[in-house]
C-alpha cells in the first residue's frame, strides 16, 4: 500500500457518497453479521471505518485495523468509540494465535504488500473454523477495469474466481461461497445532479435485482468484483 495523498478530505469517503453505495455497505454488513454472528471480526484495511460502523451496529464486536500509512485524523468508527489500532508493519498483524472469530477484507487484499503473506497471517490468527470474508477483489475479466486500467488507474493485481478459489484453498482455506459483484459500475463519480440520481437506482437494480446481472452468466463473468467467503481448514 502507498501513503494516501490526503488532499479533500471528501475525496476521502467517494465510496460513500451516493444512496445506492451506501446501501451496498449496508448489504455487505448485513451479509457479514448473518455468515459470524456475533463474535469477534478483524475489519483488516478499515480506512475510513464505514464496514466497522456499520458491524457494530449490528452486534459484530469489529475491531478495525490498517497500517500506519493509512492513518486518518477521523474515521467513522471512531463516532461508536472504537478506535483504529495501527501498525507500521505491512504484513505482521498485532494479534495472538487462533484470537478471532472472523476477518473481513473489504478492498484490502489486492493492495497489501505481500498478499500470500497477509493471507498465512490471516489463517494464524483466525481461531478453527474461523470465517474468511473477501469483497472487492477486482476481477481479471472486468471490462471496467480495462477502461481504468487504458487511463493508468485500474488496479494492479487482478483475479480470475477460479484461480482466487484455488489460492485460497492452498493456503488452507474451504472456500464456501464465491461469486461476482458490481457488473455495472456502482460509483459513478463523473456523473451528478438529476442524472446521477436517475441512474444510481437503475444500475443498482440491473445489478442485484434478483436474477440480476451479478447472477446472470455471461454477464456476471465481466462484472468489476469478486466476492468469497471462506473457512480456516
Amino acid at each position: 500500500m502507498g501513503r494516501i495523498q490526503l488532499i479533500k478530505p471528501a475525496a476521502l469517503y467517494r465510496h460513500l457518497d451516493s444512496r445506492v453505495s451506501i446501501r451496498r455497505y449496508q448489504r455487505k454488513a448485513d451479509q457479514v453479521a448473518a455468515t459470524v454472528g456475533y463474535g469477534r471480526l478483524l475489519d483488516w484495511g478499515s480506512f475510513c471505518g464505514q464496514m466497522t460502523f456499520l458491524l457494530l451496529r449490528r452486534g459484530v464486536d469489529a475491531v478495525p485495523f490498517d497500517i500506519e500509512q493509512n492513518r486518518l485524523p477521523r474515521t467513522l468508527n471512531q463516532l461508536l468509540g472504537r478506535p483504529t489500532v495501527y501498525s507500521r508493519d505491512l504484513v505482521r498483524l498485532p494479534f495472538e494465535d487462533a484470537s478471532l472469530d472472523a476477518v473481513l477484507s473489504c478492498g484490502t487484499l489486492e493492495h497489501v504488500a505481500d498478499p500470500t503473506a497477509s493471507l498465512q497471517e490471516i489463517r494464524r490468527i483466525l481461531k478453527p473454523d474461523g470465517r474468511l470474508v473477501i469483497y472487492n477483489l477486482p476481477n481479471l475479466l472486468s471490462w471496467v477495469e480495462v477502461i481504468l486500467r487504458f487511463r493508468g488507474i485500474g488496479h494492479e493485481r487482478r483475479y480470475l474466481l477460479s484461480r482466487a478459489e484455488r489460492w485460497l484453498l492452498s493456503e488452507g482455506f474451504a472456500v464456501d461461497v464465491s461469486g461476482y459483484e458490481n457488473v455495472l459500475p456502482c460509483s459513478l463519480s463523473s456523473v451528478s445532479g438529476l442524472l446521477r440520481s436517475i441512474l444510481f437506482p437503475v444500475v443498482n437494480a440491473l445489478n442485484v435485482v434478483e436474477p440480476g446481472l451479478e447472477a446472470t452468466p455471461p454477464f456476471c463473468w465481466f462484472a468489476t468484483n469478486l466476492t468469497l467467503i471462506a473457512t480456516k481448514r
